[in-house]
């Protein structure tokens, strides 16, 4: 992740501190659906356990601002899936227009592959459900990062706590629980061949 995202970040993070510290109305609904349970602080690895938060706010969170990749394009659905670029969180955004209906089919379609193969994962649900953040994780690791950390949104117990954080610590807290290489490309192909199947 190069820097300016780094900082990013980071400027991020302090904002949502004095903004929750406030207690301030946020505009923007941004709606999350878990799909790991645990802890708050460390959600264990059970891929069958769905929970469900949402929450408002006032700017894009940090996986929302970066560039994208996009290896599926259907401009006759208005469908649009994309690799996100220089993130440590393997990540695919389906983007669609119109078709409430593919959407499904296909967000569905790759989540029940995943659990068939104990992939964990997180979504993120954006921009009033045109935007799908898809996060994949690892089971290699003894906890999974909920939505909220894989979109860059972390909380802290204490102004402390915050003050002592690096950037370089987010960031490798974030890439530890990442899909490898190998596995996120399986991904991406299933994606594509589902959404290609939908498309005809």
């Amino acid at each position: 992740m190069h820097s300016g995202m780094e900082t990013q970040l980071h400027q991020w993070s302090k904002c949502r501190y004095e903004t929750s510290q406030n207690n301030r109305i946020v505009q923007k609904l941004i709606f999350v659906e878990q799909k790991l349970g645990g802890a708050p602080d460390c959600f264990l690895n059970l891929v069958e356990v769905l929970n469900y938060s949402a929450c408002y706010f006032p700017d894009h969170l940090p996986v929302e601002l970066l560039p994208v990749d996009t290896f599926f394009a259907d401009e006759r659905t208005g469908t649009h899936i994309s690799t996100v670029m220089d993130y440590p969180v393997k990540a695919i955004l389906f983007e669609f227009t119109y078709n409430i209906k593919m959407m499904v089919e296909v967000m569905s379609e790759t989540c029940s592959y995943l659990q068939e193969k104990n992939i964990p994962y997180s979504i993120l649900i954006s921009d009033c459900g045109k935007k799908t953040f898809l996060f994949l994780q690892t089971l290699a690791t003894t906890c999974n990062l909920s939505a909220w950390e894989c979109s860059g949104y972390f909380l802290f117990r204490s102004r402390s706590e915050f003050d002592q954080v690096t950037e370089d610590a987010m960031r490798k807290h974030l890439s530890a629980v990442s899909l490898d290489d190998e596995g996120f490309q399986t991904v991406k192909q299933l994606c594509f061949s589902i959404a290609s199947k939908l498309a005809d």
